[in-house]
C-alpha cells in the first residue's frame, strides 16, 4: 500500500474516529487525522511493513496520541449553575469591552494584512491559490477541488503540505520582529 492509498482510504476514517473522541468537533477532528497523516508521512520509510493492518493500526495510534494532547492542551471550561454568575459574567465582559476600545481595530487589521501578503509572496503560484482560498475566502475542501478540477482528497494533501511550509514562513516572520 502505498502512502497515497492510505491517506485517500484511511484519513475520513480516522476524522470520523477523532470526531467521535472529541464530541463531535470536525475541524478539530480534521486536524488531528492531518496530524496523524503527517506524522505517518515522516515516518512512512521507518515502517517496517506497508500493509494495510500495520498502517491502520499505526494511524489509529497516532489519533489516539493527537487526542490525548487536543485534551491536554484544551482549556477547561467554567460552567456555572448559578443565574447571578451569568450576570456577573456579562458585566465582566461588557468592562474588558470597554478597555479594548484603546486598541486601533483598523491597525490590528492592516498588520493582518500584511502578515498574509508576506506569506503569500513566500509561496509559489499554486500554493498561493490554495493558501487563499482556504485562509483567505474560507472555501471548503470540496469548493476547491471543484475550482482546481481536482479530488478532495488532493487538495487535503496539497493543504497538508502547504501548513508545513506556512509554520516555516510564519516562524521566520516571528524571528524577524
Amino acid at each position: 500500500m502505498t502512502y497515497e492509498d492510505a491517506y485517500r482510504k484511511y484519513f475520513t476514517v480516522i476524522v470520523k474516529y477523532s470526531s467521535r473522541q472529541i464530541g463531535n468537533h470536525l475541524f478539530d477532528a480534521e486536524e488531528i487525522a492531518s496530524d496523524a497523516f503527517y506524522i505517518l508521512f515522516e515516518k512512512w520509510d521507518e515502517l517496517n511493513s506497508h500493509e494495510e493492518k500495520v498502517i491502520l493500526t499505526w494511524l489509529y495510534r497516532a489519533a489516539n496520541h493527537k487526542i490525548k494532547e487536543y485534551f491536554r492542551n484544551r482549556p477547561l471550561e467554567y460552567v456555572s449553575i448559578d443565574p447571578d454568575d451569568e450576570i456577573k459574567k456579562n458585566v465582566i465582559e461588557m468592562k474588558m469591552l470597554e478597555n479594548e476600545s484603546d486598541i486601533d481595530i483598523a491597525e490590528e487589521a492592516k498588520k493582518y494584512d500584511r502578515y498574509i501578503v508576506q506569506i503569500q509572496n513566500r509561496l509559489n503560484q499554486k500554493e498561493a491559490q490554495l493558501f487563499e482560498y482556504i485562509v483567505v475566502k474560507q472555501y471548503r475542501y470540496n469548493q476547491i477541488a471543484s475550482l482546481l478540477d481536482t479530488s478532495e482528497s488532493a487538495v487535503k494533501m496539497r493543504w497538508l503540505r502547504l501548513q508545513m511550509k506556512i509554520r516555516a514562513i510564519v516562524n521566520d516572520l516571528i524571528n524577524k520582529l
